[in-house]
């Protein structure tokens, strides 16, 4: 089973704060005044969460947020995140990316996502137990560099209440069979499975390290998320559970992408739940 973990996550300058309504609305302003000062600078970059462009057969994600006193916020831990002025043997000098790279970690991309603040990374492909290998000692990278730049991480999956997006560790997930000619059917009998009676259940309450309840803030069916109360899957489809790409459907074998995990689930439980539902049955 190949695995790619998209990570995201959140973090603010210096130290943590309450953040009030009107403290927002500030963040939002000072994040398009950034933002135009970047295009008007012509420094702007393509920054996109489209997941068709990483069509990476079989991957996950984690999801970050970063809160950082200027224009555009969180582009200090982005450039932490992204630095290549590496010039020495110890990570503590290099960005995260930079980082994993020299640590052998497999991280494939990081981009910017919706939330202001709010970054992510990816981990994989991956082969079984080492994506999780990966995702634990990534993130502990992360913490450790973001530390040189006074930057404080969150890895909660709804890390500011109402009208936000949350963060998720969307993981892309693809056996030999799925990428294999007319794999696809493969994956059509993984989603049988994990729509049987009674997985949602058994897969929300190991898809984060509070049974699910961590969980229940973020899914709520709003803000490209799909309900914990009930399985859905669908093609190229952001609201539902699992996402199938639109080009693992034309090509007929690819991998899916479960939606569900949270940005601090523990991915060793959430890889092998997943494997138990869709793989072990023909074992």
């Amino acid at each position: 089973m190949l695995l790619r973990l998209r990570e995201r996550f959140r973090c603010w300058a210096g130290f943590r704060v309450v953040l009030t309504r009107k403290g927002i609305d500030a963040m939002c302003k000072a994040y398009k005044k950034g933002r135009r000062k970047m295009r008007d600078a012509g420094e702007d970059e393509a920054e996109t969460s489209a997941d068709e462009s990483r069509a990476d057969p079989g991957t996950g994600e984690p999801e970050q947020t970063a809160s950082a006193a200027e224009g555009t916020l969180g582009r200090g831990t982005r450039r932490a995140a992204t630095s290549t002025d590496y010039g020495g043997p110890s990570p503590d000098d290099a960005g995260q990316k930079t980082a994993c790279l020299y640590a052998g970690i497999n991280i494939s991309g990081i981009n910017g996502e919706v939330m202001p603040g709010q970054w992510e990374y990816q981990v994989g492909p991956c082969t079984g137990i080492a994506s999780g290998d990966q995702l634990l000692a990534s993130r502990y990278l992360l913490i450790r560099v973001c530390e040189q730049y006074g930057v404080v991480v969150s890895f909660d999956p709804k890390p500011i209440p109402g009208d936000w997006n949350g963060a998720g560790c969307h993981t892309n997930v693809s056996t030999k069979a799925m990428r294999a000619e007319g794999g696809y059917d493969a994956i059509l009998k993984a989603m049988e499975r994990l729509g049987a009676p009674g997985k949602q259940e058994e897969h929300i309450a190991a898809y984060d390290p509070s049974g699910g309840l961590d969980n229940q803030r973020r899914l709520t069916g709003a803000h490209e998320t799909a309900s914990y109360k009930e399985f859905s899957w669908g093609v190229a489809n952001r609201g539902c559970s699992v996402r199938i790409p639109r080009m693992t459907e034309k090509e007929k074998k690819g991998y899916f992408e479960d939606r569900r995990p949270a940005s601090n689930m523990d991915p060793y439980i959430v890889t092998g739940k997943i494997m138990e539902t869709t793989v072990l049955p023909d074992c």
